[in-house]
């Protein structure tokens, strides 16, 4: 609140109440304080200070007066449903008291009312008084009123006209910034996080005043939107409480009060907090094991198999975004049985490679409809390994103990013999999304550049290799050193495509692969014992995974599977 100034030192003070409250009842007490904005000062007559008159000769007696400091109030242009306050200095600059005999009354349109005032029944010589006058419109047009003063002076009453107009407010905001959720990702317990903002604009005619409502538990508001005028800009920051673990899910949070509606977008804020090294997550769907896994826009993926007594019996593709929390997208077939490979199309379709039992019928299965309906679209003589596919929609799918693997050039709907494995070994594939494709066989590395139709194998030197990754324009694989320590290797396909291979010492054979946030990790054949690196080449050894478990990296988080158990780490 601020008082339009009138005059050195006058301000309303405590006297506001006390001293109105006798003439105030029945008066409405909804006030907003505004400036004071001086004008016209008149007296009773209007050309100056109206006296009482003396009798005969005698001396004078003391002489009250009235002076207003304006006669005529514009409150300009309200939003109606709100209330705008204005202020009149009233002043006896007269020598003897000044006798009010009614409290300052508002006639005319109901908008108008009379409001607090600091004039009391009667106003010493010299001394000034605030009465104020409100505008609370209901409705839009232009309205009328005067607010009167009525007193012992011959030409009372003194008048103050009044007038507003009404407008209907459009409150409207746009947001600005990039995007409508705040992702904080996993953060470690005791770290501290970036702060996430958002950046509005008021695109309505009225000042925007902005709080939030339903910020899930961890999460602070750190500043706000008080009266942003017009198309000008303001930013709501939010921060990340890390000193105890939580998981946020997407949690929806909207504006309160008068602009809860004036945003089209939907915004929401996640997160989670997690202390470093992996943890283990015991058997999140009861009966099912986990086989293969991978990570697609925003999710982790896993074909789960065996007997669960809400789903049935079957092999399942599942879906969770912290590794902990899984849901059931859809059972692939009625078989038990594990796959090897998942992989998405650009078109948005699911393949889904393995799903056979012991060495003998590995079958490709699709779904066009995020996991709910199969259909198989191969079925071999071999061992389904690992499939592919590349934003051009070709498909690549190895297998075992058949001469070849398949190659399709429709997203996996048909399918034809190509060399991209042979009858001694398959493995998983890898796709860099345009015409670069890498798999394994025992000891080397086998790549195409021109989308699978030829194939060239270079060998890394040592045991068989087990899993492989694209980082980059480069491939990184994995697996045992042949007698020693297990190895990691990459390759520039095209560029450089001999691999360059690094031991880690002391190590057993190198099972899986994955990186992430500019970490490497690599999980081994011997339980609780994996390792970590930032450039590939110097490894830490780290504990909390099992024996030959399948990893992938994505929302923040590192995740492993093995069995019916999980294992998550935001900071291996």
């Amino acid at each position: 609140m601020k008082l339009r100034p009138f005059r050195a030192a006058v301000a309303l003070t405590t006297a506001l109440t006390t001293a109105a409250a006798p003439l105030l009842a029945g008066a409405q007490t909804y006030y907003e304080y505004k400036s004071f904005k001086p004008g016209l000062v008149v007296n009773g007559t209007g050309s100056g200070s109206e006296q009482v008159p003396s009798s005969g000769g005698n001396p004078q007696a003391p002489q009250p007066a009235l002076q207003l400091s304006t006669t005529a109030i514009n409150f300009g242009d309200v939003a109606t449903h709100t209330t705008e306050t204005r202020q009149v200095l009233v002043s006896n600059p007269g020598t003897g008291p000044l006798t009010f005999t009614t409290a300052p009354a508002v006639t005319g349109a109901a908008e108008f009312s009379a409001g607090l005032t600091s004039c009391g029944s009667t106003l010493a010589a010299g001394a000034d008084c605030l009465a104020e006058a409100t505008f609370s419109p209901t409705a839009t047009g232009t309205f009328k009123g005067v607010l009167s003063f009525t007193s012992m002076l011959a030409n009372s009453p003194h008048e103050v006209t009044l007038v507003g107009t009404a407008f209907n407010p459009i409150r409207q905001v746009a947001l600005t910034s990039a995007n409508p959720s705040l992702n904080f990702g996993w953060q470690v317990t005791g770290s501290t996080p970036p702060v996430k903002s958002w950046v509005f604009q008021n695109r309505g005619n009225v000042p925007m005043t902005l709080g939030l409502s339903g910020l899930p538990a961890g999460v602070s508001q750190q500043n706000g939107c008080v009266d942003v005028a017009s198309y000008a800009s303001c930013t709501i920051s939010l921060s990340l409480d890390t000193t105890v673990e939580r998981t946020i899910p997407a949690t929806a949070v909207s504006f309160t009060g008068d602009w809860s509606t004036a945003l089209a977008q939907a915004l929401s804020v996640e997160g989670g907090v997690a202390a470093s090294g992996f943890k283990q997550v015991t058997a999140p769907v009861s009966g099912l094991s986990f086989t293969a896994l991978t990570f697609h826009q925003g999710l982790f993926y896993s074909v789960m198999y065996g007997a669960n007594p809400v789903v049935g019996t079957g092999s399942f593709l599942y879906a969770s975004a912290d590794g902990k929390n899984w849901s059931n997208k859809g059972r692939i077939q009625s078989s038990a049985q594990p796959a090897n490979g998942i992989a998405f199309s650009a078109s948005g379709r699911i393949l889904v490679a393995g799903l056979s039992s012991g060495s003998t019928g590995g079958k490709v299965a699709v779904s066009d409809d995020g996991g709910s309906t199969w259909s198989v679209t191969l079925s071999t003589g071999g061992l389904g390994q690992g499939v592919a596919v590349n934003d051009a929609g070709v498909a690549l799918f190895t297998t075992v103990n058949v001469p070849q693997g398949y190659r399709s050039t429709n997203n996996g709907t048909s399918w034809v013999a190509n060399a991209v494995s042979d009858n001694s070994s398959g493995s998983r594939i890898v796709s860099n999304g345009g015409s670069q494709f890498a798999t394994l066989n025992s000891g080397s590395l086998r790549y195409s550049l021109d989308s699978g139709a030829s194939w060239t194998q270079v060998f890394a030197g040592g045991g068989n290799l087990r899993d492989l990754m694209f980082i980059g324009n480069q491939v990184w694989f994995v697996g045992s050193g042949g007698g020693a320590p297990g190895r990691v290797c990459y390759a520039t396909l095209g560029v450089s495509s001999t691999p360059t291979c690094s031991l880690i010492s002391g190590s057993p054979t190198l099972t899986a692969l994955t990186a992430g946030n500019g970490v490497f990790v690599v999980g081994t054949s011997t339980s609780n014992l994996a390792y970590k690196s930032t450039d590939g080449t110097t490894w830490s050894p780290i504990t909390g995974l099992p024996d030959w478990p399948t990893l992938a990296y994505g929302n923040g988080l590192y995740v492993g599977v093995r069995s019916q158990n999980a294992y998550v780490a935001v900071e291996p």
